[in-house]
Formats: structure tokens, sequence, C-alpha cells
């Protein structure tokens, strides 16, 4: 038998005011004088100062408003200053980075406090290993280095795996990006399948129309037939493929 042994600092509230203690000894790592303050992860827990509660009755929680955050590590010391007006983790665990918001600008940082995507976009979201971000009302793909996978030229963008995304340019019909080379594009509609095995990988299917044509496609970047099928005979070679019945949803 093993024992998992937590050892994150623990949260602590005294007149309504946030802090940590060690989970052994009980010490105090962080006086408790944060307005606000989320549990540890791996050595590091987001702060607020400045906010207010606001209970949502519906939910049974109460929730920060306004206020500025920043981080700490487990020593106590601020690695991300609190000047920002939201910040979060990207993954379930803060040893990964994290999300701030200036005003009306993103920026992307290490929990340790080193910058590594600039506050220049107007939305970031985190997918594994990169970070599909807006500005100026276009989407786009960064790495880790601010280089650009993806261009910002898309007016949607919708992950659907690894390294694999449906996106749209303005006036143009839909297309689908995998591993840095387009797929299909300029289709009018997309109907999709998940399929998800015991064992093994989770695949989604499309079937695509263009121009009233049919053909299927997979998520990992494989066309399964050229655009010379009907809607029924794109869902029958699905079914042929997967040895078993299935239904499409139209998505886009």
């Amino acid at each position: 038998m093993h024992l998992i042994e937590n050892k994150d600092p623990l949260t602590i509230r005294v007149a309504r005011k946030w802090g940590f203690a060690d989970c052994r000894s009980g010490l105090i790592i962080s006086e408790p004088h944060w307005d606000y303050a989320y549990d540890f992860h791996d050595n590091f827990a987001a702060v607020c100062l400045g906010c207010e509660p606001v209970s949502d009755f519906e939910n049974a929680f109460v929730y920060p408003s306004g206020g500025k955050w920043g981080c700490i590590n487990s020593d106590g010391e601020i690695t991300i200053p609190l000047q920002y007006d939201e910040l979060w983790y990207t993954g379930s665990s803060a040893r990964y980075r994290a999300v701030v918001r200036d005003d009306v600008h993103f920026a992307c940082m290490s929990v340790k406090g080193d910058r590594i995507l600039p506050t220049i976009y107007d939305g970031m979201w985190s997918i594994p290993g990169v970070m599909v971000v807006k500005k100026d009302g276009l989407f786009g793909v960064v790495d880790n280095y601010n280089e650009e996978l993806v261009p910002l030229a898309y007016e949607r963008m919708i992950p659907i795996g690894d390294d694999a995304y449906i996106c749209k340019k303005p006036n143009l019909g839909w297309q689908f990006l995998s591993h840095g080379k387009k797929v299909f594009y300029d289709v009018d509609e997309i109907w999709c399948y998940e399929n998800k095995f015991a064992s093994g990988k989770k695949n989604t299917y499309m079937i695509i129309e263009k121009a009233g044509n049919y053909a299927l496609a997979c998520d990992d970047g494989r066309m399964l037939s050229d655009f010379t099928l009907t809607l029924c005979g794109a869902k029958r070679l699905s079914e042929n493929l997967l040895h078993r019945s299935v239904i499409f949803k139209q998505w886009l």
C-alpha cells in the first residue's frame, strides 16, 4: 500500500483574511492578510488584494470580484506581482503557466514570474503546449516563445485535436488545419461524430459538404474519401470503418 502525502501548504482564514500554513508543522508561511486566495498546487498559489466577495446564490458559492491578482510560492514569496485584474492557471496544476489580464489585454507567464507571452492579446485560451490567441478580432495559435504557428487571420477557430483546428477566415468557408497543413478548405457544412474506445485514442470523424458534395475526414489529418459521396454515402463509409452505427450531429 502506498500513501500519497500532500505537502502543499494549508489555506487558513482569520477575520475574513486568507493566509497559509505548513501542513505538517503548522507554522505560518504567509500571514492571513490576503482578501482572497486559492489553494496551493505544486508550491504555488494565486492570491488577491482589494477584491470583494460576491455571492452566487444559485450555486451556493462566493467568488471574488475586483482587486489585483498575483502568485506566491510555498515560502510566501511573491512570484507574480499583484497587479493583474485576473489570473488563472492554464492546467490542473500550477506548475504550468498562468494567464493574466491587465485591463483589457491578456498575457501568459510562468508561475515563477517569467513572462512567456506579451500583454498584447484581446483573448487567450490554453491547449496542451500552445495558446490560441485573439487580437483585433482575429484568432491564431502561438507557442511558448510567441512564435506564430497559425497566423492571426481567422474570425473563428475551434481546436479539435492534437495540433488540429477547424477555422474560418472572413467571407470564406470553413477549413481544417492539422499539424500545419491544410486538409480541406472552403467547405459549407460540417457534421461531427466523436468515437471513444475504452483502449486507444479519441477520434473525431467529420462529414464535410462542399458545393453539394460530401467527403469524410478524421481529426488526425486524414481525408478518408474525396468529395464524391452523398450524405448517406459518407455516413455508410464511417459505419464501415467503425463497424458500428453512428449518429452525426451538424456542427458548423
